[in-house]
């Protein structure tokens, strides 16, 4: 037997062409259809040389006589295709709806594909009962359609950004997973159980070790319950009360009442309020301050203003602390005892024990004819200084009044007063005869003459008292001697016009 063989799914009204042997033949096929009975679409198309029979056979070999079938397969017959054919009158056209059915035609030899896309149309109604996405099964009904939201949640690109439409994000919206909270959820929920950190693990702990835990022991950490805590929680919180005992219980009792009870009545037990003492109270208490009046206010004062509001000015007012005077204080003010220095410190003697000390005997009284000061007097002086003397020099503060004491020193500087005239008064108590005082006033670092009105007391050569030198800083010295007898001070002119 000689045949041609050919794979096919539907052949109709074609020729069918075949080699056999070294001549061509043709074979005319007209409305030549796969019997609909046949097991698949594919199958073999061949003649037998002994009756030219046309014959199919189908793979699971069942063979058909295509010369005496009838003339083929009917024309007008319910068929299912992919495109309407001029041939047939009763086919249906199979085709895809919009975002929900698609169909793709994988041409002669290949297969139609049927496939739903990702995202299903929302108005769609979906007939079928049940509706699996992602391994799950959604049982719908005929009416039953899948809404924006759950079309929008299908869409989702991943598990979490679906949890995150849902308000379902995990650690923000739904707490993680967490092996300590595995802990919690294995432990007992019995009464008054409390559930605690050990370390490691969360345990469970009774009401008794979770005070301990917490520093909270009752009757050592906090305060057990009492009956006075109970009449003292009944009491009314009025304002500006107070809780007192009356011996048997806790009561309320005004601030009046607080105050007659801790004898502080105001007024009578305690002092009142006055500005004066709000003045001192907003003083800063800074270390080694006084509080003091101003006239107006209390201000406070630092211990350098104290003493010279006080008139007592260390070095100018009182003496300094000095360890030699501590040996006096210490000293024995015995009758006519006499303080001198034994090298070390300072100590008392009797008159006679003194004037032994510096060679003078002991009788009760000693004069001198002559005395020499750093040199052996002649007989013919009663003073006599090998060497010069020096007297100290006294700057007077500038004022419009100033007072010189002549027991201070034999020399003093006077800086006259830029306001004008200064006025120089002699303390009388320091005045003694046959003293001289040497005076040297200054003009302040100004243009103008400034001048001096001098004490009454006063002589000057012919009576009149000599001018002021002007210009700034200028300097004159003027000398005095004090004449008791006659009650007055004869005054010259040392020198003037000097400059600084």
């Amino acid at each position: 037997m000689i045949y041609p063989s050919i794979n096919f799914s539907r052949l109709t009204n074609g020729e069918l062409s075949w080699i056999q042997g070294s001549a061509a033949g043709n074979v005319e096929l007209n409305e030549v259809s796969v019997p609909s009975g046949t097991a698949s679409g594919r199958g073999i198309l061949y003649v037998l040389s002994s009756d030219s029979q046309l014959r199919y056979q189908d793979d699971s070999g069942t063979v058909v006589n295509l010369s005496t079938a009838g003339g083929g397969a009917p024309t007008n017959a319910q068929y299912v295709t992919l495109a309407l054919n001029g041939t047939l009158t009763a086919e249906r056209v199979l085709t895809g709806t919009s975002n929900q059915i698609s169909i793709v035609d994988g041409g002669a030899d290949g297969n139609v594909t049927l496939s739903l896309p990702q995202d299903i149309n929302a108005t769609a109604t979906i007939q079928a009962g049940t509706v699996r996405i992602g391994g799950y099964s959604l049982t719908l009904d005929a009416t039953t359609r899948i809404s924006s939201f759950g079309s929008t949640l299908v869409n989702q690109s991943s598990a979490a950004n679906a949890r995150t439409y849902l308000g379902l994000a995990i650690g923000s919206n739904v707490q993680a997973w967490d092996t300590q909270l595995d802990d919690i959820a294995g432990l007992s929920p019995t009464a008054s159980t409390f559930i605690e950190g050990d370390g490691s693990n969360f345990v469970s702990r009774t009401a008794a070790n979770v005070r301990g835990d917490l520093g909270l022991v009752i009757g050592t950490n906090v305060q057990a319950f009492d009956s006075d805590l109970s009449d003292i929680a009944a009491l009314t919180q009025t304002a500006s009360s107070y809780i007192a005992s009356d011996g048997s219980n806790w009561i309320r009792r005004s601030a009046a009442q607080v105050r007659g009870d801790l004898s502080l009545v105001v007024g009578t037990n305690v002092q009142a309020f006055d500005s004066d003492l709000s003045d001192i109270a907003a003083l800063s208490q800074s270390a080694s301050t006084f509080i003091e009046s101003n006239g107006v206010n209390w201000i406070s004062r630092t211990v350098t203003n104290v003493r010279g509001d006080l008139g007592l000015i260390i070095g100018t007012n009182v003496q300094a602390w000095d360890a030699q005077l501590d040996d006096v204080a210490g000293l024995t003010a015995a009758a006519s005892a006499i303080i001198l220095g034994n090298g070390s410190n300072f100590i008392t003697q009797t008159g006679a024990a003194f004037r032994n000390s510096i060679n003078l005997g002991t009788a009760s009284s000693v004069q001198f004819g002559y005395f020499g000061v750093g040199t052996t007097a002649s007989s013919t002086s009663r003073v006599e200084v090998f060497g010069s003397i020096v007297s100290e020099m006294v700057s007077i503060a500038v004022g419009t009044t100033v007072v010189i004491s002549w027991a201070s020193a034999n020399v003093h500087t006077v800086n006259l007063n830029p306001g004008g005239t200064t006025s120089i008064v002699w303390a009388t108590t320091s005045l003694v005869s046959g003293q001289v005082l040497v005076l040297s006033v200054r003009q302040p670092s100004l243009s103008a003459a400034l001048n001096v009105v001098w004490p009454s007391t006063v002589r000057w050569p012919s009576g009149t008292a000599p001018t002021i030198s002007t210009g700034t800083a200028k300097t004159d010295v003027f000398a005095f001697v004090r004449h008791g007898s006659d009650n007055v001070e004869y005054a010259n002119t040392v020198g003037q016009n000097y400059a600084q």
